[in-house]
């Protein structure tokens, strides 16, 4: 590795350096050699047109370095407006100019051109660089300059309090104001000595916020307090009041009395009504599933407590004079004994009288009529 103006190259690598081409060699040392040559000397890939202009090419006598135009002082800060109601600002590109030694204009480069506002108070000013274009020798020209983002826009109040009318016996509340700024509010508050929720004396206050940025940009919300006594004459109120001061607190305090006792009674009246619908679905279930008559009313007029807390009656009970009593018949006759009954009673019986006979020589009657 080589080690030329601070920077470090590796070993094999070239370098420009002002009108020479320099070269990391390697060496007997950890670090390598540094070996440099005249770039008008040599030829090589390493060495720009601009590089070999501006160090080969003769120059006329009344040449000079590209001249900027208007570059700021070295103590001297450029201030640009915020851009509408955003909170940064934009540098025309073309705000510094600059020409070469014939005068022709030469393009400029900035390395910035939008820049934020400052949302605090230790804010810094930036730092803008430009730079010239080559002129035909290969020469720049640099100028590096200070900027400020200036905001000049108010703070705004979205919400303000309104006017407020009141009896001099109630405290004063109002609801906190809210700011905004482009850039951010640095302060918001009360500027008079006066405490939100307090009591007022007679008569009239103004009450005044104040809202400022980081630039020192004020806003105002104004309000007042009008304050009457109790015992005024009602044509004299303002109509904020007047409306008021007809209703007494004894009136307020029974409308709200009687409001709740309705609620409750409304209450009450829907617990009754689904008691009601549940006692009368109950009754009917019961009456469905009984298979006798129905209920007398004395019978059917039971709670639905009464009816699901009864416990069932034994079986025996239930059951008396309800089904008949059982008696078993005598056993059945044996198979044995019935067939020797069949069969004793078949031979005492005459051909005539067995069934089967008759019925065999009928039909042979009747098959010899068929045929004569």
């Amino acid at each position: 590795m080589c080690t030329m103006d601070d920077k470090t190259f590796r070993v094999g690598s070239n370098v420009t350096s002002g009108c020479e081409v320099c070269k990391c060699e390697p060496s007997s040392a950890k670090s390598g050699q540094v070996l440099c040559s005249d770039i008008c000397s040599i030829k090589t890939h390493y060495t720009s047109m601009d590089n070999y202009k501006r160090c080969c090419l003769d120059k006329p006598e009344n040449y000079i370095k590209p001249l900027f135009l208007n570059c700021p002082k070295k103590h001297e800060i450029v201030a640009i407006n915020t851009r509408g109601n955003n909170s940064y600002g934009i540098l025309n590109k073309n705000y510094i100019k600059a020409q070469d030694w014939e005068g022709q204009r030469l393009h400029v480069s900035l390395t910035a051109t939008q820049f934020q506002a400052c949302s605090s108070y230790n804010c810094l000013d930036h730092s803008v660089m430009a730079v010239t274009e080559s002129d035909f020798y290969g020469l720049q020209s640099h100028c590096e300059f200070k900027l400020r983002v200036i905001d000049r826009i108010r703070p705004t109040f979205i919400s303000c309090p309104a006017n407020i009318y009141a009896f001099d016996d109630e405290p004063i509340h109002w609801p906190a104001p809210i700011a905004v700024d482009n850039v951010g509010v640095s302060l918001l508050f009360l500027e008079q000595p006066v405490t939100n929720g307090s009591k007022f004396e007679t008569g009239t206050t103004i009450i005044t916020y104040r809202a400022e940025d980081y630039e020192g940009n004020v806003a105002k919300c104004l309000f007042f307090i009008r304050i009457y006594s109790t015992d005024i004459a009602t044509q004299e109120m303002p109509d904020e009041l007047r409306a008021r001061s007809f209703v007494s607190p004894g009136v307020v305090a029974g409308a709200c009395v009687v409001g709740v006792l309705a609620i409750t009674l409304l209450v009450l009246a829907i617990i009754l009504l689904k008691l009601c619908r549940m006692k009368k679905k109950a009754e009917n279930t019961i009456r469905r599933n009984r298979n006798d008559i129905p209920p007398s009313y004395d019978e059917a007029n039971v709670t639905n407590e009464a009816i699901y807390k009864m416990n069932p009656p034994p079986y025996d009970i239930a059951a008396k004079d309800k089904l008949p009593e059982y008696t078993p018949k005598d056993d059945p006759p044996m198979y044995h004994d019935v067939m020797e009954t069949s069969i004793e009673d078949s031979t005492h019986a005459s051909p005539s009288e067995n069934p089967v006979y008759v019925n065999a020589q009928h039909k042979e009657n009747e098959k010899f009529e068929t045929t004569i």
